[in-house]
């Protein structure tokens, strides 16, 4: 707009020869459409409403009666029902619009409000309900539920439970640090991927449908109509004139197509996915035929490996990285080799036995090696090196042998393979037992230092808050309460007994022989025989004591006050409202 002119006052030429220009293409009526309670909300109304009032220009004086004039008859009536018997057009602009905010939109219930985003889930309103369709209701309902910092991560937990689909459910849950943003993109994609699989797999089964171009009849005017007729493909086949009926791919019967099976909406036991049988999946058939092809390979390769003379052989070392210097596990041997002690790593899956060179140059240096007539390979494919191959004499169970022992470019422990294995007759079955016997000392030890570290967790004990007391505080001039004791059922006066005895064993009950003030005893049964004993102070010490009020704090405080925590622990004490010591002072005769 250039100048001060618009288009109300007829866009008039303003001094200095500056010209008023209208908004292109800008319609020259006001036209809102009244207000609707049940189609919108009044805010969002007013929204609109004062969108256009930018957009004509409307002046401060003006909107007033262009309000009233635009609401509508029943919107007038009740806004002049409000204000009775003043008049609307006392009013200013802003007070109506606030009467009628109040009136439409009052204060909601906070609970009440939270409840209700608690309780929606997806397709509550209707079935075909999408996943933006039930973020868009979350994020309506959660605008008078008063979040505050915790609203992100409250329509995240609340997109995940509510989400129909057990599917996308469970793939949201195995997401760690999932976000609101990365559950929407990926419940989104899920949604759309499953729709897509379902369109496909709906029209197999189906008559193949093409559009069939036919050429025009009659030509009119030198211009060409062209009519696209749908026909059903019928295929002939010499071969097989008998050819069977296309069968249904959700249950597997050729009695009808997949449109019209009765088993459109029954889940699949085998990949849970919604619309197919077991029997007819397409993804169980898949697993199926990769592992009869994996069958095939594997006897295939067995079968080459069996034929084929080969020299070299594969030595097998695995091992897990958090357990590399653990040897608790390992199978070791001690052997006279040549004169010199070695120990041995016992590996069966070594067709032969090595030394590294370091330690042939330690234990038998002057023993001559000759070329090695084999290649190794470890178990990942990589030529192990070999320095040469010698023959040493070995003294084992009494008896001398002299066996074949490899030379490797390494710095690895003897590793003693099956070939030794097999001369020396080892017994590999004791090994088992001393890593066992081992592996239960070490457990046994463990859990010994855990106890004498942690002796208090293991007491039978309820124990005991320290450095804290209950202080009881006495209204002015309040006389003791002594009230008789109540019967106990003989079916529990034992189990009663038991727990007195129990409780004043434990330091927490203190026999008196006579005392001003008197509470009887309410027993509580509790499981495996046993009771809880609780007092009914609240008709002899609760009404005379001088009572702290701090107020508790609501559920909305607690939740905000935890909101952004990531580890959370909640602590069982054991009868915790016995670990708190009443003060000496109050303790007995708690007139004193």
């Amino acid at each position: 707009m250039v100048g001060d002119g618009n288009l109300l006052d007829g866009g008039r030429v303003p001094a200095g020869g500056a010209v008023a220009v209208a908004p292109i293409a800008m319609q020259s009526t006001f036209t809102v459409e009244p207000f609707d309670r049940h189609k919108m909300k009044w805010s969002r109304w007013v929204e609109r409403f004062e969108g256009a009032f930018l957009l004509f220009g409307v002046r401060d004086d003006a909107k007033l009666p262009m309000l009233l004039h635009y609401m509508g008859a029943e919107t007038y009536d009740v806004v002049s029902d409000k204000l009775a018997p003043e008049k609307p057009q006392t009013k200013t602009y802003d007070e109506i619009v606030q009467t009628l905010e109040n009136h439409f939109n009052p204060e909601p219930l906070e609970i009440l409000e939270n409840f209700r985003f608690k309780c929606r889930k997806q397709c509550d309103e209707r079935a075909d309900e999408s996943i933006d369709d039930y973020l868009i209701a979350l994020r309506k309902l959660a605008i008078t539920c008063n979040f505050g910092n915790y609203l992100s991560t409250a329509l995240r937990n609340q997109f995940v439970f509510g989400i129909k689909d057990r599917g996308i459910q469970a793939r949201l849950l195995e997401v760690r640090g999932l976000t609101l943003d990365r559950a929407r993109e990926i419940a989104v994609s899920m949604e759309a991927s499953a729709k897509g699989g379902q369109e496909i797999h709906s029209r197999q089964g189906k008559p193949d449908l093409n559009l069939v171009e036919h050429p025009p009849t009659k030509p009119a005017r030198g211009k060409v109509n062209k009519k696209f007729i749908v026909s059903e493909k019928k295929t002939k086949s010499h071969k097989h004139p008998d050819t069977k009926r296309s069968e249904c791919f959700r249950c597997g019967s050729a009695a009808h197509f997949a449109n019209k099976c009765p088993h459109i909406k029954t889940t699949c036991n085998y990949c849970n996915v919604t619309g197919h049988l077991q029997k007819v999946c397409l993804k169980k058939k898949s697993a199926e035929n990769k592992k009869s092809d994996s069958h095939q390979v594997e006897e295939s390769a067995t079968n080459k490996v069996k034929q084929a003379s080969l020299r070299a052989d594969e030595i097998c070392g695995i091992y897990d990285a958090a357990d590399f210097n653990n040897n608790a596990d390992k199978f070791r041997l001690e052997l006279v080799l040549n004169g010199s002690k070695v120990i041995f790593e016992i590996d069966s899956g070594s067709p032969v036995s090595i030394l590294s060179l370091s330690d042939y140059e330690k234990y038998i240096p002057g023993i001559k090696m000759h070329h090695p007539d084999t290649t190794l390979v470890s178990y990942s494919g990589n030529t192990i090196e070999l320095c040469g191959m010698c023959a040493v004499h070995i003294n084992y169970g009494g008896k001398n042998h002299e066996l074949l022992l490899y030379v490797a470019k390494n710095k690895k422990h003897p590793l003693l393979g099956r070939g030794w294995m097999k001369v020396l007759k080892i017994d590999v079955n004791k090994f088992y037992e001393n890593v066992h016997t081992i592996a239960i000392t070490n457990c046994a030890e463990s859990v010994k230092r855990l106890i004498e570290r942690y002796g208090s967790v293991c007491e039978k004990s309820m124990g005991k808050i320290e450095g804290l007391t209950a202080k009881l505080q006495l209204k002015p001039n309040v006389q003791p309460v002594y009230l008789r004791a109540r019967s106990v059922p003989f079916s529990i006066r034992q189990a009663v007994e038991n727990e007195i005895k129990s409780l004043e064993n434990d330091g927490v009950l203190v026999k008196v022989n006579h005392s001003a003030w008197a509470t009887p005893v309410v027993p509580v049964m509790k499981l495996n025989n046993r009771v809880r004993l609780c007092g009914d102070y609240k008709i002899s010490v609760n009404p005379n004591l001088v009572v702290d009020e701090h107020p508790l704090p609501t559920v909305e405080e607690l939740f905000a006050n935890v909101a952004g925590g990531e580890k959370f622990t909640k602590i069982d004490l054991s009868q915790a409202y016995l670990q708190l010591e009443v003060s000496a002072d109050d303790q007995g005769d708690i007139s004193h």
